[in-house]
């Protein structure tokens, strides 16, 4: 077995590399939904593709884990939290249709991707830059998960789709339905989707406690042609999760509940002004953490954490076209609402109780510019944003907890601004070369300034806020070619982050522990300098018509003013793919090499080595077309020499998911 798993992995290591750096990054077997696409940009804007085909019965973190550098932080089987290229939550943003949305979780069991599923969506846009700030100011990007809307004078009136799948490790299931109704003037779209699955195996069969989880998500879509060139949109999601459990981490999830809703007006024009869309929205976050159904003997002391999020905002968005101009304007206010809680049961006396995030808020109020310059073969996106952010404390009892860690005025206001300007030159029509320059900035996070004893299980540290931490400033800078010439096509990228006033915890001796079993107390803090460089590659071959080789390399490397290695930055990897198409067939065969992560700090950040993997999957999909219905069956394997391993983003390092056989149905009207 030793001999075939190293004949495996060199011969993927030694694959020609590939281009999935765009759509491709979503292109999934067979699928549903062609519309469904993955739009990456970089420092300039790519053209837009396409997936042929899309399985929704995927995950969303199952979808990310495909785009070149974007990376997860595990803390069980559900609820990935994505980052990217070494950047965390606090540092980008994420937005659902372009509104906000903030997990309730202290310890960050729900990010806002974890609220919504690929059978909501229309498209993943994911910017790793300064390229587009219309979301919201941050350091390094971030995500927009785009609904998809209904479709009025559709070519069908009614639609719809239902399916089910199976995984045998974990017992996995899922069902999902929708239908959709298209008029002249009035459209909906409503679907949903049921998931589950028991505790999984790791490699070699050992079994992941509390690694389960149960959920639902439904969505309605309605499309209303109020006037000409004018509609009316009405979007809700709800997601409910339950019974979920964190291996990684000392607490589960009794339930994780989002409602997300927005009604827009939008104008399209013929003219300069080709689009304005108003939009209003609000979303509610609730989550309850759990140790009920954990041993006695591992639960130190019994809690219940409790923790809400609420916002609530609008924002309007124009797009003017003026001869070789491409301008957009965005002009947006949002507010947010935390407050997380805690209650300690001891065996003997009283219950305990403190809030850990003490009922904080933030407003925000911002105005962004862009302008697409388009002359020949060259082309300039150029802009820049501010920001107006008050974060403050808005209960009497929530500054009162506070101030017994921290003294002084905590109610802080600032000014938050970023410019960029991103090139590219297509030298002919096989090779162009796209760079970028920025200057960004982001305020800490609710939780870097008022957290009460938070603790982090990376380090195992309980973590104070600190409401007088400066903004993080970057310099970004990128650079990078593409060419293509009959059935080669390379993508190659060089980027470089280059932080001001880092936040990260430092130990502060003075303060008592407050989580049976901690290292100790640190508060946020910040630090000079840090920095996060890295390079990709990608690059395609196709043999023939039927089959395509492809490899996707990402590298990245951090440290702070101190030369430290900083937390949770991946180490080399390397995603390769032999695709054949046979008839209605579609095969893949993919190969995933992970280098060892040797390069940790241990007694700053508390990580520790990752030893490399090798991961190999295989599927076959086929769609058959009955009458003008389709249906879709996808059926495969995941890493079929059962490897035990871990991401070096995997919290406490509990082993992934071991071999697994899938199988998905699906039907489409």
């Amino acid at each position: 077995m030793n001999q075939f798993k190293n004949i495996f992995i060199l011969f993927f290591i030694l694959l020609p590399f590939s281009s999935k750096s765009q759509a491709d990054s979503m292109e999934q077997k067979a699928g549903l939904l062609k519309e469904v696409i993955v739009q990456k940009t970089g420092a300039f804007k790519n053209a837009l593709q396409k997936a042929p085909s899309v399985d929704l019965q995927m995950s969303t973190d199952q979808f990310l884990n495909k785009i070149p550098g974007v990376t997860q932080i595990k803390r069980g089987n559900y609820a990935w939290e994505p980052s990217i290229r070494g950047l965390n939550s606090n540092q980008i943003s994420t937005t659902i249709d372009g509104m906000p949305v903030f997990g309730a979780c202290t310890d960050k069991m729900d990010p806002a991707s974890s609220y919504i599923e690929p059978n909501n969506l229309q498209s993943i846009t994911v910017s790793f830059g300064a390229n587009d700030m219309s979301y919201g100011s941050s350091i390094g990007g971030g995500f927009n998960f785009k609904i998809k809307q209904p479709e009025l004078n559709a070519k069908d009136k009614w639609g719809g789709l239902i399916g089910g799948g199976f995984n045998t490790n974990g017992n996995g299931l899922q069902t999902l339905a929708g239908v959709n109704f298209s008029a002249s003037k009035f459209a909906v779209n409503m679907n949903g989707i049921f998931r589950q699955s028991g505790n999984y195996a790791a490699g070699g069969g050992e079994k992941i406690l509390f690694s389960q989880y149960k959920k639902w998500n439904g969505s309605t879509g309605i499309k209303l042609q109020v006037a000409k060139n004018h509609q009316l949109n009405f979007n809700y999601i709800q997601d409910e999760g339950f019974d979920i459990g964190y291996p990684s981490l000392l607490m589960d999830v009794q339930y994780a509940k989002a409602k997300i809703a927005s009604i827009s007006h939008i104008y399209s024009g013929s003219g300069h002004l080709r689009n304005l869309e108003t939009k209003f929205f609000f979303n509610s976050i609730d989550h309850a953490m759990d140790d009920t159904k954990r041993p006695k003997e591992s639960v130190a002391i019994h809690m219940d954490m409790p923790g809400t999020s609420f916002t609530f905002g609008f924002f309007s968005n124009a797009e003017i076209n003026y001869g070789k101009h491409k301008l957009k304007v965005k002009l947006n206010g949002y507010q947010n609402q935390l407050h997380a809680e805690m209650t300690m049961y001891p065996e003997s006396g009283a219950p305990m109780y403190m809030l850990t995030l003490p009922d904080a808020q933030r407003q925000v109020a911002g105005l962004d510019i862009s302008d697409q310059l388009t002359n020949g073969h060259i082309s300039f996106l150029f802009g820049g944003r501010m920001d107006y952010n008050k974060s403050s404390l808005f209960s009497a009892e929530g500054k009162r907890f506070f101030s017994s860690v921290v003294s002084g005025d905590v109610e802080r206001k600032s000014l938050i601004n970023t410019m960029y300007i991103n090139p590219s030159i297509h030298l002919n029509n096989q090779l162009r070369i796209f760079g970028g320059l920025s200057r960004t900035m982001r305020a800490p996070s609710l939780q870097e300034l008022y957290a009460i004893y938070l603790y982090n299980k990376l380090d195992g540290y309980d973590y104070i806020g600190n409401p007088f931490l400066k903004n993080e400033s970057s310099w970004n800078i990128n650079s990078g070619i593409n060419f293509k010439k009959n059935n080669l096509k390379i993508e190659a990228q060089v980027f470089g982050y280059f932080i001001d006033h880092y936040i990260a915890g430092s130990i502060k001796s003075a303060y008592s522990v407050m989580t049976k079993g901690a290292n100790g107390v640190k508060q946020y803090v910040n630090l000079t300098a840090a920095s996060i460089k890295g390079i990709e590659l990608s690059t395609e071959i196709k043999i023939n018509a039927d089959t395509k080789l492809s490899s996707t390399n990402t590298y990245t490397l951090g440290s702070d003013n101190e030369k430290r290695a900083l937390p949770l930055i991946s180490p080399f990897k390397s995603i390769n793919r032999i695709s054949y198409q046979f008839k209605n067939y579609f095969l893949e065969l993919e190969g995933i090499v992970s280098a060892k992560q040797n390069r940790v700090n241990k007694e700053f950040y508390g990580e520790e080595i990752t030893p490399g993997y090798a991961l190999f999957n295989f599927s076959v999909a086929r769609n058959f077309i009955i009458e003008s219905h389709t249906f879709s069956i996808n059926i495969g394997i995941e890493n079929i020499l059962d490897s035990k391993y871990y991401d070096h983003l995997t919290i406490s390092k509990i082993p992934s998911v071991g071999r697994n056989f899938f199988l998905h149905l699906t039907y489409k009207l």
